[in-house]
């Protein structure tokens, strides 16, 4: 590890990262000065910082959560929880050219949920593609008022191929099944899963495991036939490592729609056993794979929103968060920064917080902190855009991806709004494992 980071340091050549004006002051660095590259940072990383018991532990309630679905025999949630989209969606959204969706169309759309059948199927299953958790029974898109691409209400988040699912009921066309997956409820695509025996399933939890490290790789049988592409954070069951590839198993779906698994080889230059060491090395090849990303609202197109992205770098160390970007903020060791000016939050951070572990919130967004440079704390995190002002109006300059960047993101653009940079919004940040 130490002799691959310094030879990767020979090809990461840092940018200036401050700008000198004419009068010689110095402007705030921003995402056009931080280099694109992880190197300069995961040096910051304290020393075995993750104590191997603490990783164990974490790693133990992250595999449990991960066969969750697996492990009941009914969904919970009372009618009032399962109809949510309804409820919260059904009187104030809009179609993509900008027309109000009415009565009609979600009383069609609630007759499809069919929710009288919640709980008819109750049966396990698997995800053998990665495939997309909704809202609703249908493809259709939905926005906010005013609110434009990408920000679709309709999709909830990703499910990654071989993510262990309960299925509760399909809807009236069979087009969707309602499920429960390990971290939320909602619609998936009724082709995008097969069922699971008991015996399978309780075969698949004592197996060991490895996780993809190299984000879209496509997944081949023996017979070189196309089966998904794999996410970074993908977990996939192995028996053993052979000249350098695993010997492994994709779960695939027969015919009568039961899972069953298929032998495959993978690689170890993508796929490292899981949990990964939590290390400089491991740090670096992680961040540096969702770096530069393309921004997908919801794991829209199978790519990743601030909250996915952060999820994602966890996932390969075996380390659990939540879906979303106001309950991760909430986990482990969580340090206030609301109210404070931006200099007492900028020493807060350089002070406390933990490069690569340490989670930087903002109401809507969430960052992943990896260090200090020329005194800016700066961050790894996906975002769709940053606000401006022009001949009085609030305009959008889009970002749209994975960018290393500083919390004064956008000040090199013209009509700037300091009120509403990330430092200034930033409400707290936590030390996910303290």
């Amino acid at each position: 590890p130490k002799s691959t980071l310094q030879k990767t340091s020979k090809t990461a050549k840092p940018k200036k990262l401050v700008k000198t004006t004419k009068t010689g002051k110095q402007k705030h660095i921003d995402k056009f000065q931080v280099p694109q590259n992880n190197f300069l940072f995961v040096r910051q990383m304290p020393r075995n910082f993750l104590h191997h018991r603490k990783a164990y532990k974490s790693n133990k309630a992250f595999m449990q959560n991960y066969f969750k679905p697996w492990n009941m025999s009914l969904m919970t949630q009372s009618q009032e929880q399962i109809q949510w989209a309804f409820n919260y969606f059904g009187k104030n959204s809009y179609s993509y050219n900008g027309d109000l969706i009415g009565y009609k169309f979600f009383s069609h759309l609630k007759h499809n949920a069919k929710f009288s059948s919640y709980n008819s199927v109750a049966r396990r299953a698997i995800a053998v593609k990665n495939t997309s958790l909704q809202s609703f029974p249908s493809n259709e898109l939905f926005f906010k008022k005013d609110s434009v691409y990408p920000f679709d209400r309709n999709q909830l988040t990703t499910i990654k191929a071989n993510t262990p699912l309960f299925i509760s009921h399909y809807s009236q066309d069979k087009n969707f099944a309602f499920v429960k997956s390990p971290c939320c409820i909602g619609w998936v695509d009724s082709r995008s899963f097969a069922f699971v025996s008991l015996n399978l399933a309780t075969k698949l939890q004592k197996m060991d495991y490895a996780v993809i490290i190299k984000d879209n790789t496509a997944i081949l049988d023996q017979q070189k036939n196309f089966l998904y592409k794999a996410k970074t954070g993908t977990l996939i069951p192995i028996t053993k490592v052979d000249n350098a590839f695993f010997n492994a198993f994709a779960v695939v779906s027969k015919h009568s729609r039961q899972a069953i698994l298929k032998t495959i080889k993978i690689s170890t230059k993508i796929m490292q056993r899981h949990p990964l060491y939590f290390n400089k090395f491991n740090a670096y090849r992680i961040s540096n794979n969702l770096l530069g990303e393309l921004y997908g609202w919801g794991g829209a197109n199978f790519t990743r929103d601030c909250s996915l992205m952060t999820k994602d770098f966890f996932a390969p160390f075996g380390i659990l968060l939540p879906k979303h970007s106001a309950a991760q903020s909430k986990v482990g060791k969580i340090i206030s920064l609301k109210g404070k000016s931006d200099k007492v939050k900028k020493r807060l951070i350089k002070t406390q917080a933990v490069p690569y572990m340490t989670l930087l919130y903002m109401k809507g967004h969430i960052m992943l902190y990896v260090g200090m440079l020329n005194g800016e704390p700066v961050a790894l995190h996906n975002l769709w855009a940053v606000r401006y002002k022009s001949n009085g109006k609030i305009l959008k300059h889009v970002v749209g991806k994975a960018v290393l960047s500083s919390l004064e993101l956008g000040n090199n653009i013209a009509g700037f709004i300091k009120g509403k940079s990330l430092l200034r919004r930033l409400e707290s940040m936590n030390i996910v494992l303290p």
